[in-house]
């Protein structure tokens, strides 16, 4: 039986084509890469948060990076008819009271975003992020362009 290594994850491996992956699929590449660490780094008191993965889920926004450091796939849908990677901001929803960033996928499934850290700028929390966006349309900002 001769041995086969596994293929190298590169910065496209890990790339979101809200167009072509379901949140099913963006969830389990989610979960299968997001503990992949630098060598040698270390974290002494990691926090509920804390991402020290040099393989983290990107997609863009303004022709500029975004890293998806914690998401998970929506427990209720939302109903508007919007292209993949849309993304909606909600203050506080159902069941959590917490803010989320729902981003449409294929089959019209949504993960929920909770951290992002954009290329250049320190991890924040989605309100954080919402905040600082310039370019709004109706509440809504496209990812993938």
């Amino acid at each position: 039986m001769k041995l086969h290594r596994a293929p190298k994850i590169t910065h496209e491996t890990v790339h979101i084509d809200f167009a072509r992956q379901t949140a099913q699929e963006i969830d389990a590449l989610f979960r299968g890469m997001s503990h992949q660490v630098r060598h040698l780094s270390v974290t002494l008191r990691p926090s509920a948060h804390s991402t020290c993965s040099q393989h983290a889920l990107w997609t863009t926004f303004d022709g500029v990076d975004l890293r998806l450091l914690d998401i998970r796939p929506a427990r209720d849908a939302i109903s508007e008819d919007v292209p993949p990677g849309t993304a909606i901001f909600q203050k506080r929803f159902a069941g959590s009271g917490e803010a989320r960033l729902a981003v449409r996928c294929e089959d019209a499934t949504w993960i929920d975003v909770r951290r992002v850290q954009q290329a250049g700028k320190r991890e924040v929390g989605v309100t954080d992020w919402w905040n600082g966006v310039k370019r709004k349309e109706d509440g809504r900002v496209l990812f993938g362009r």
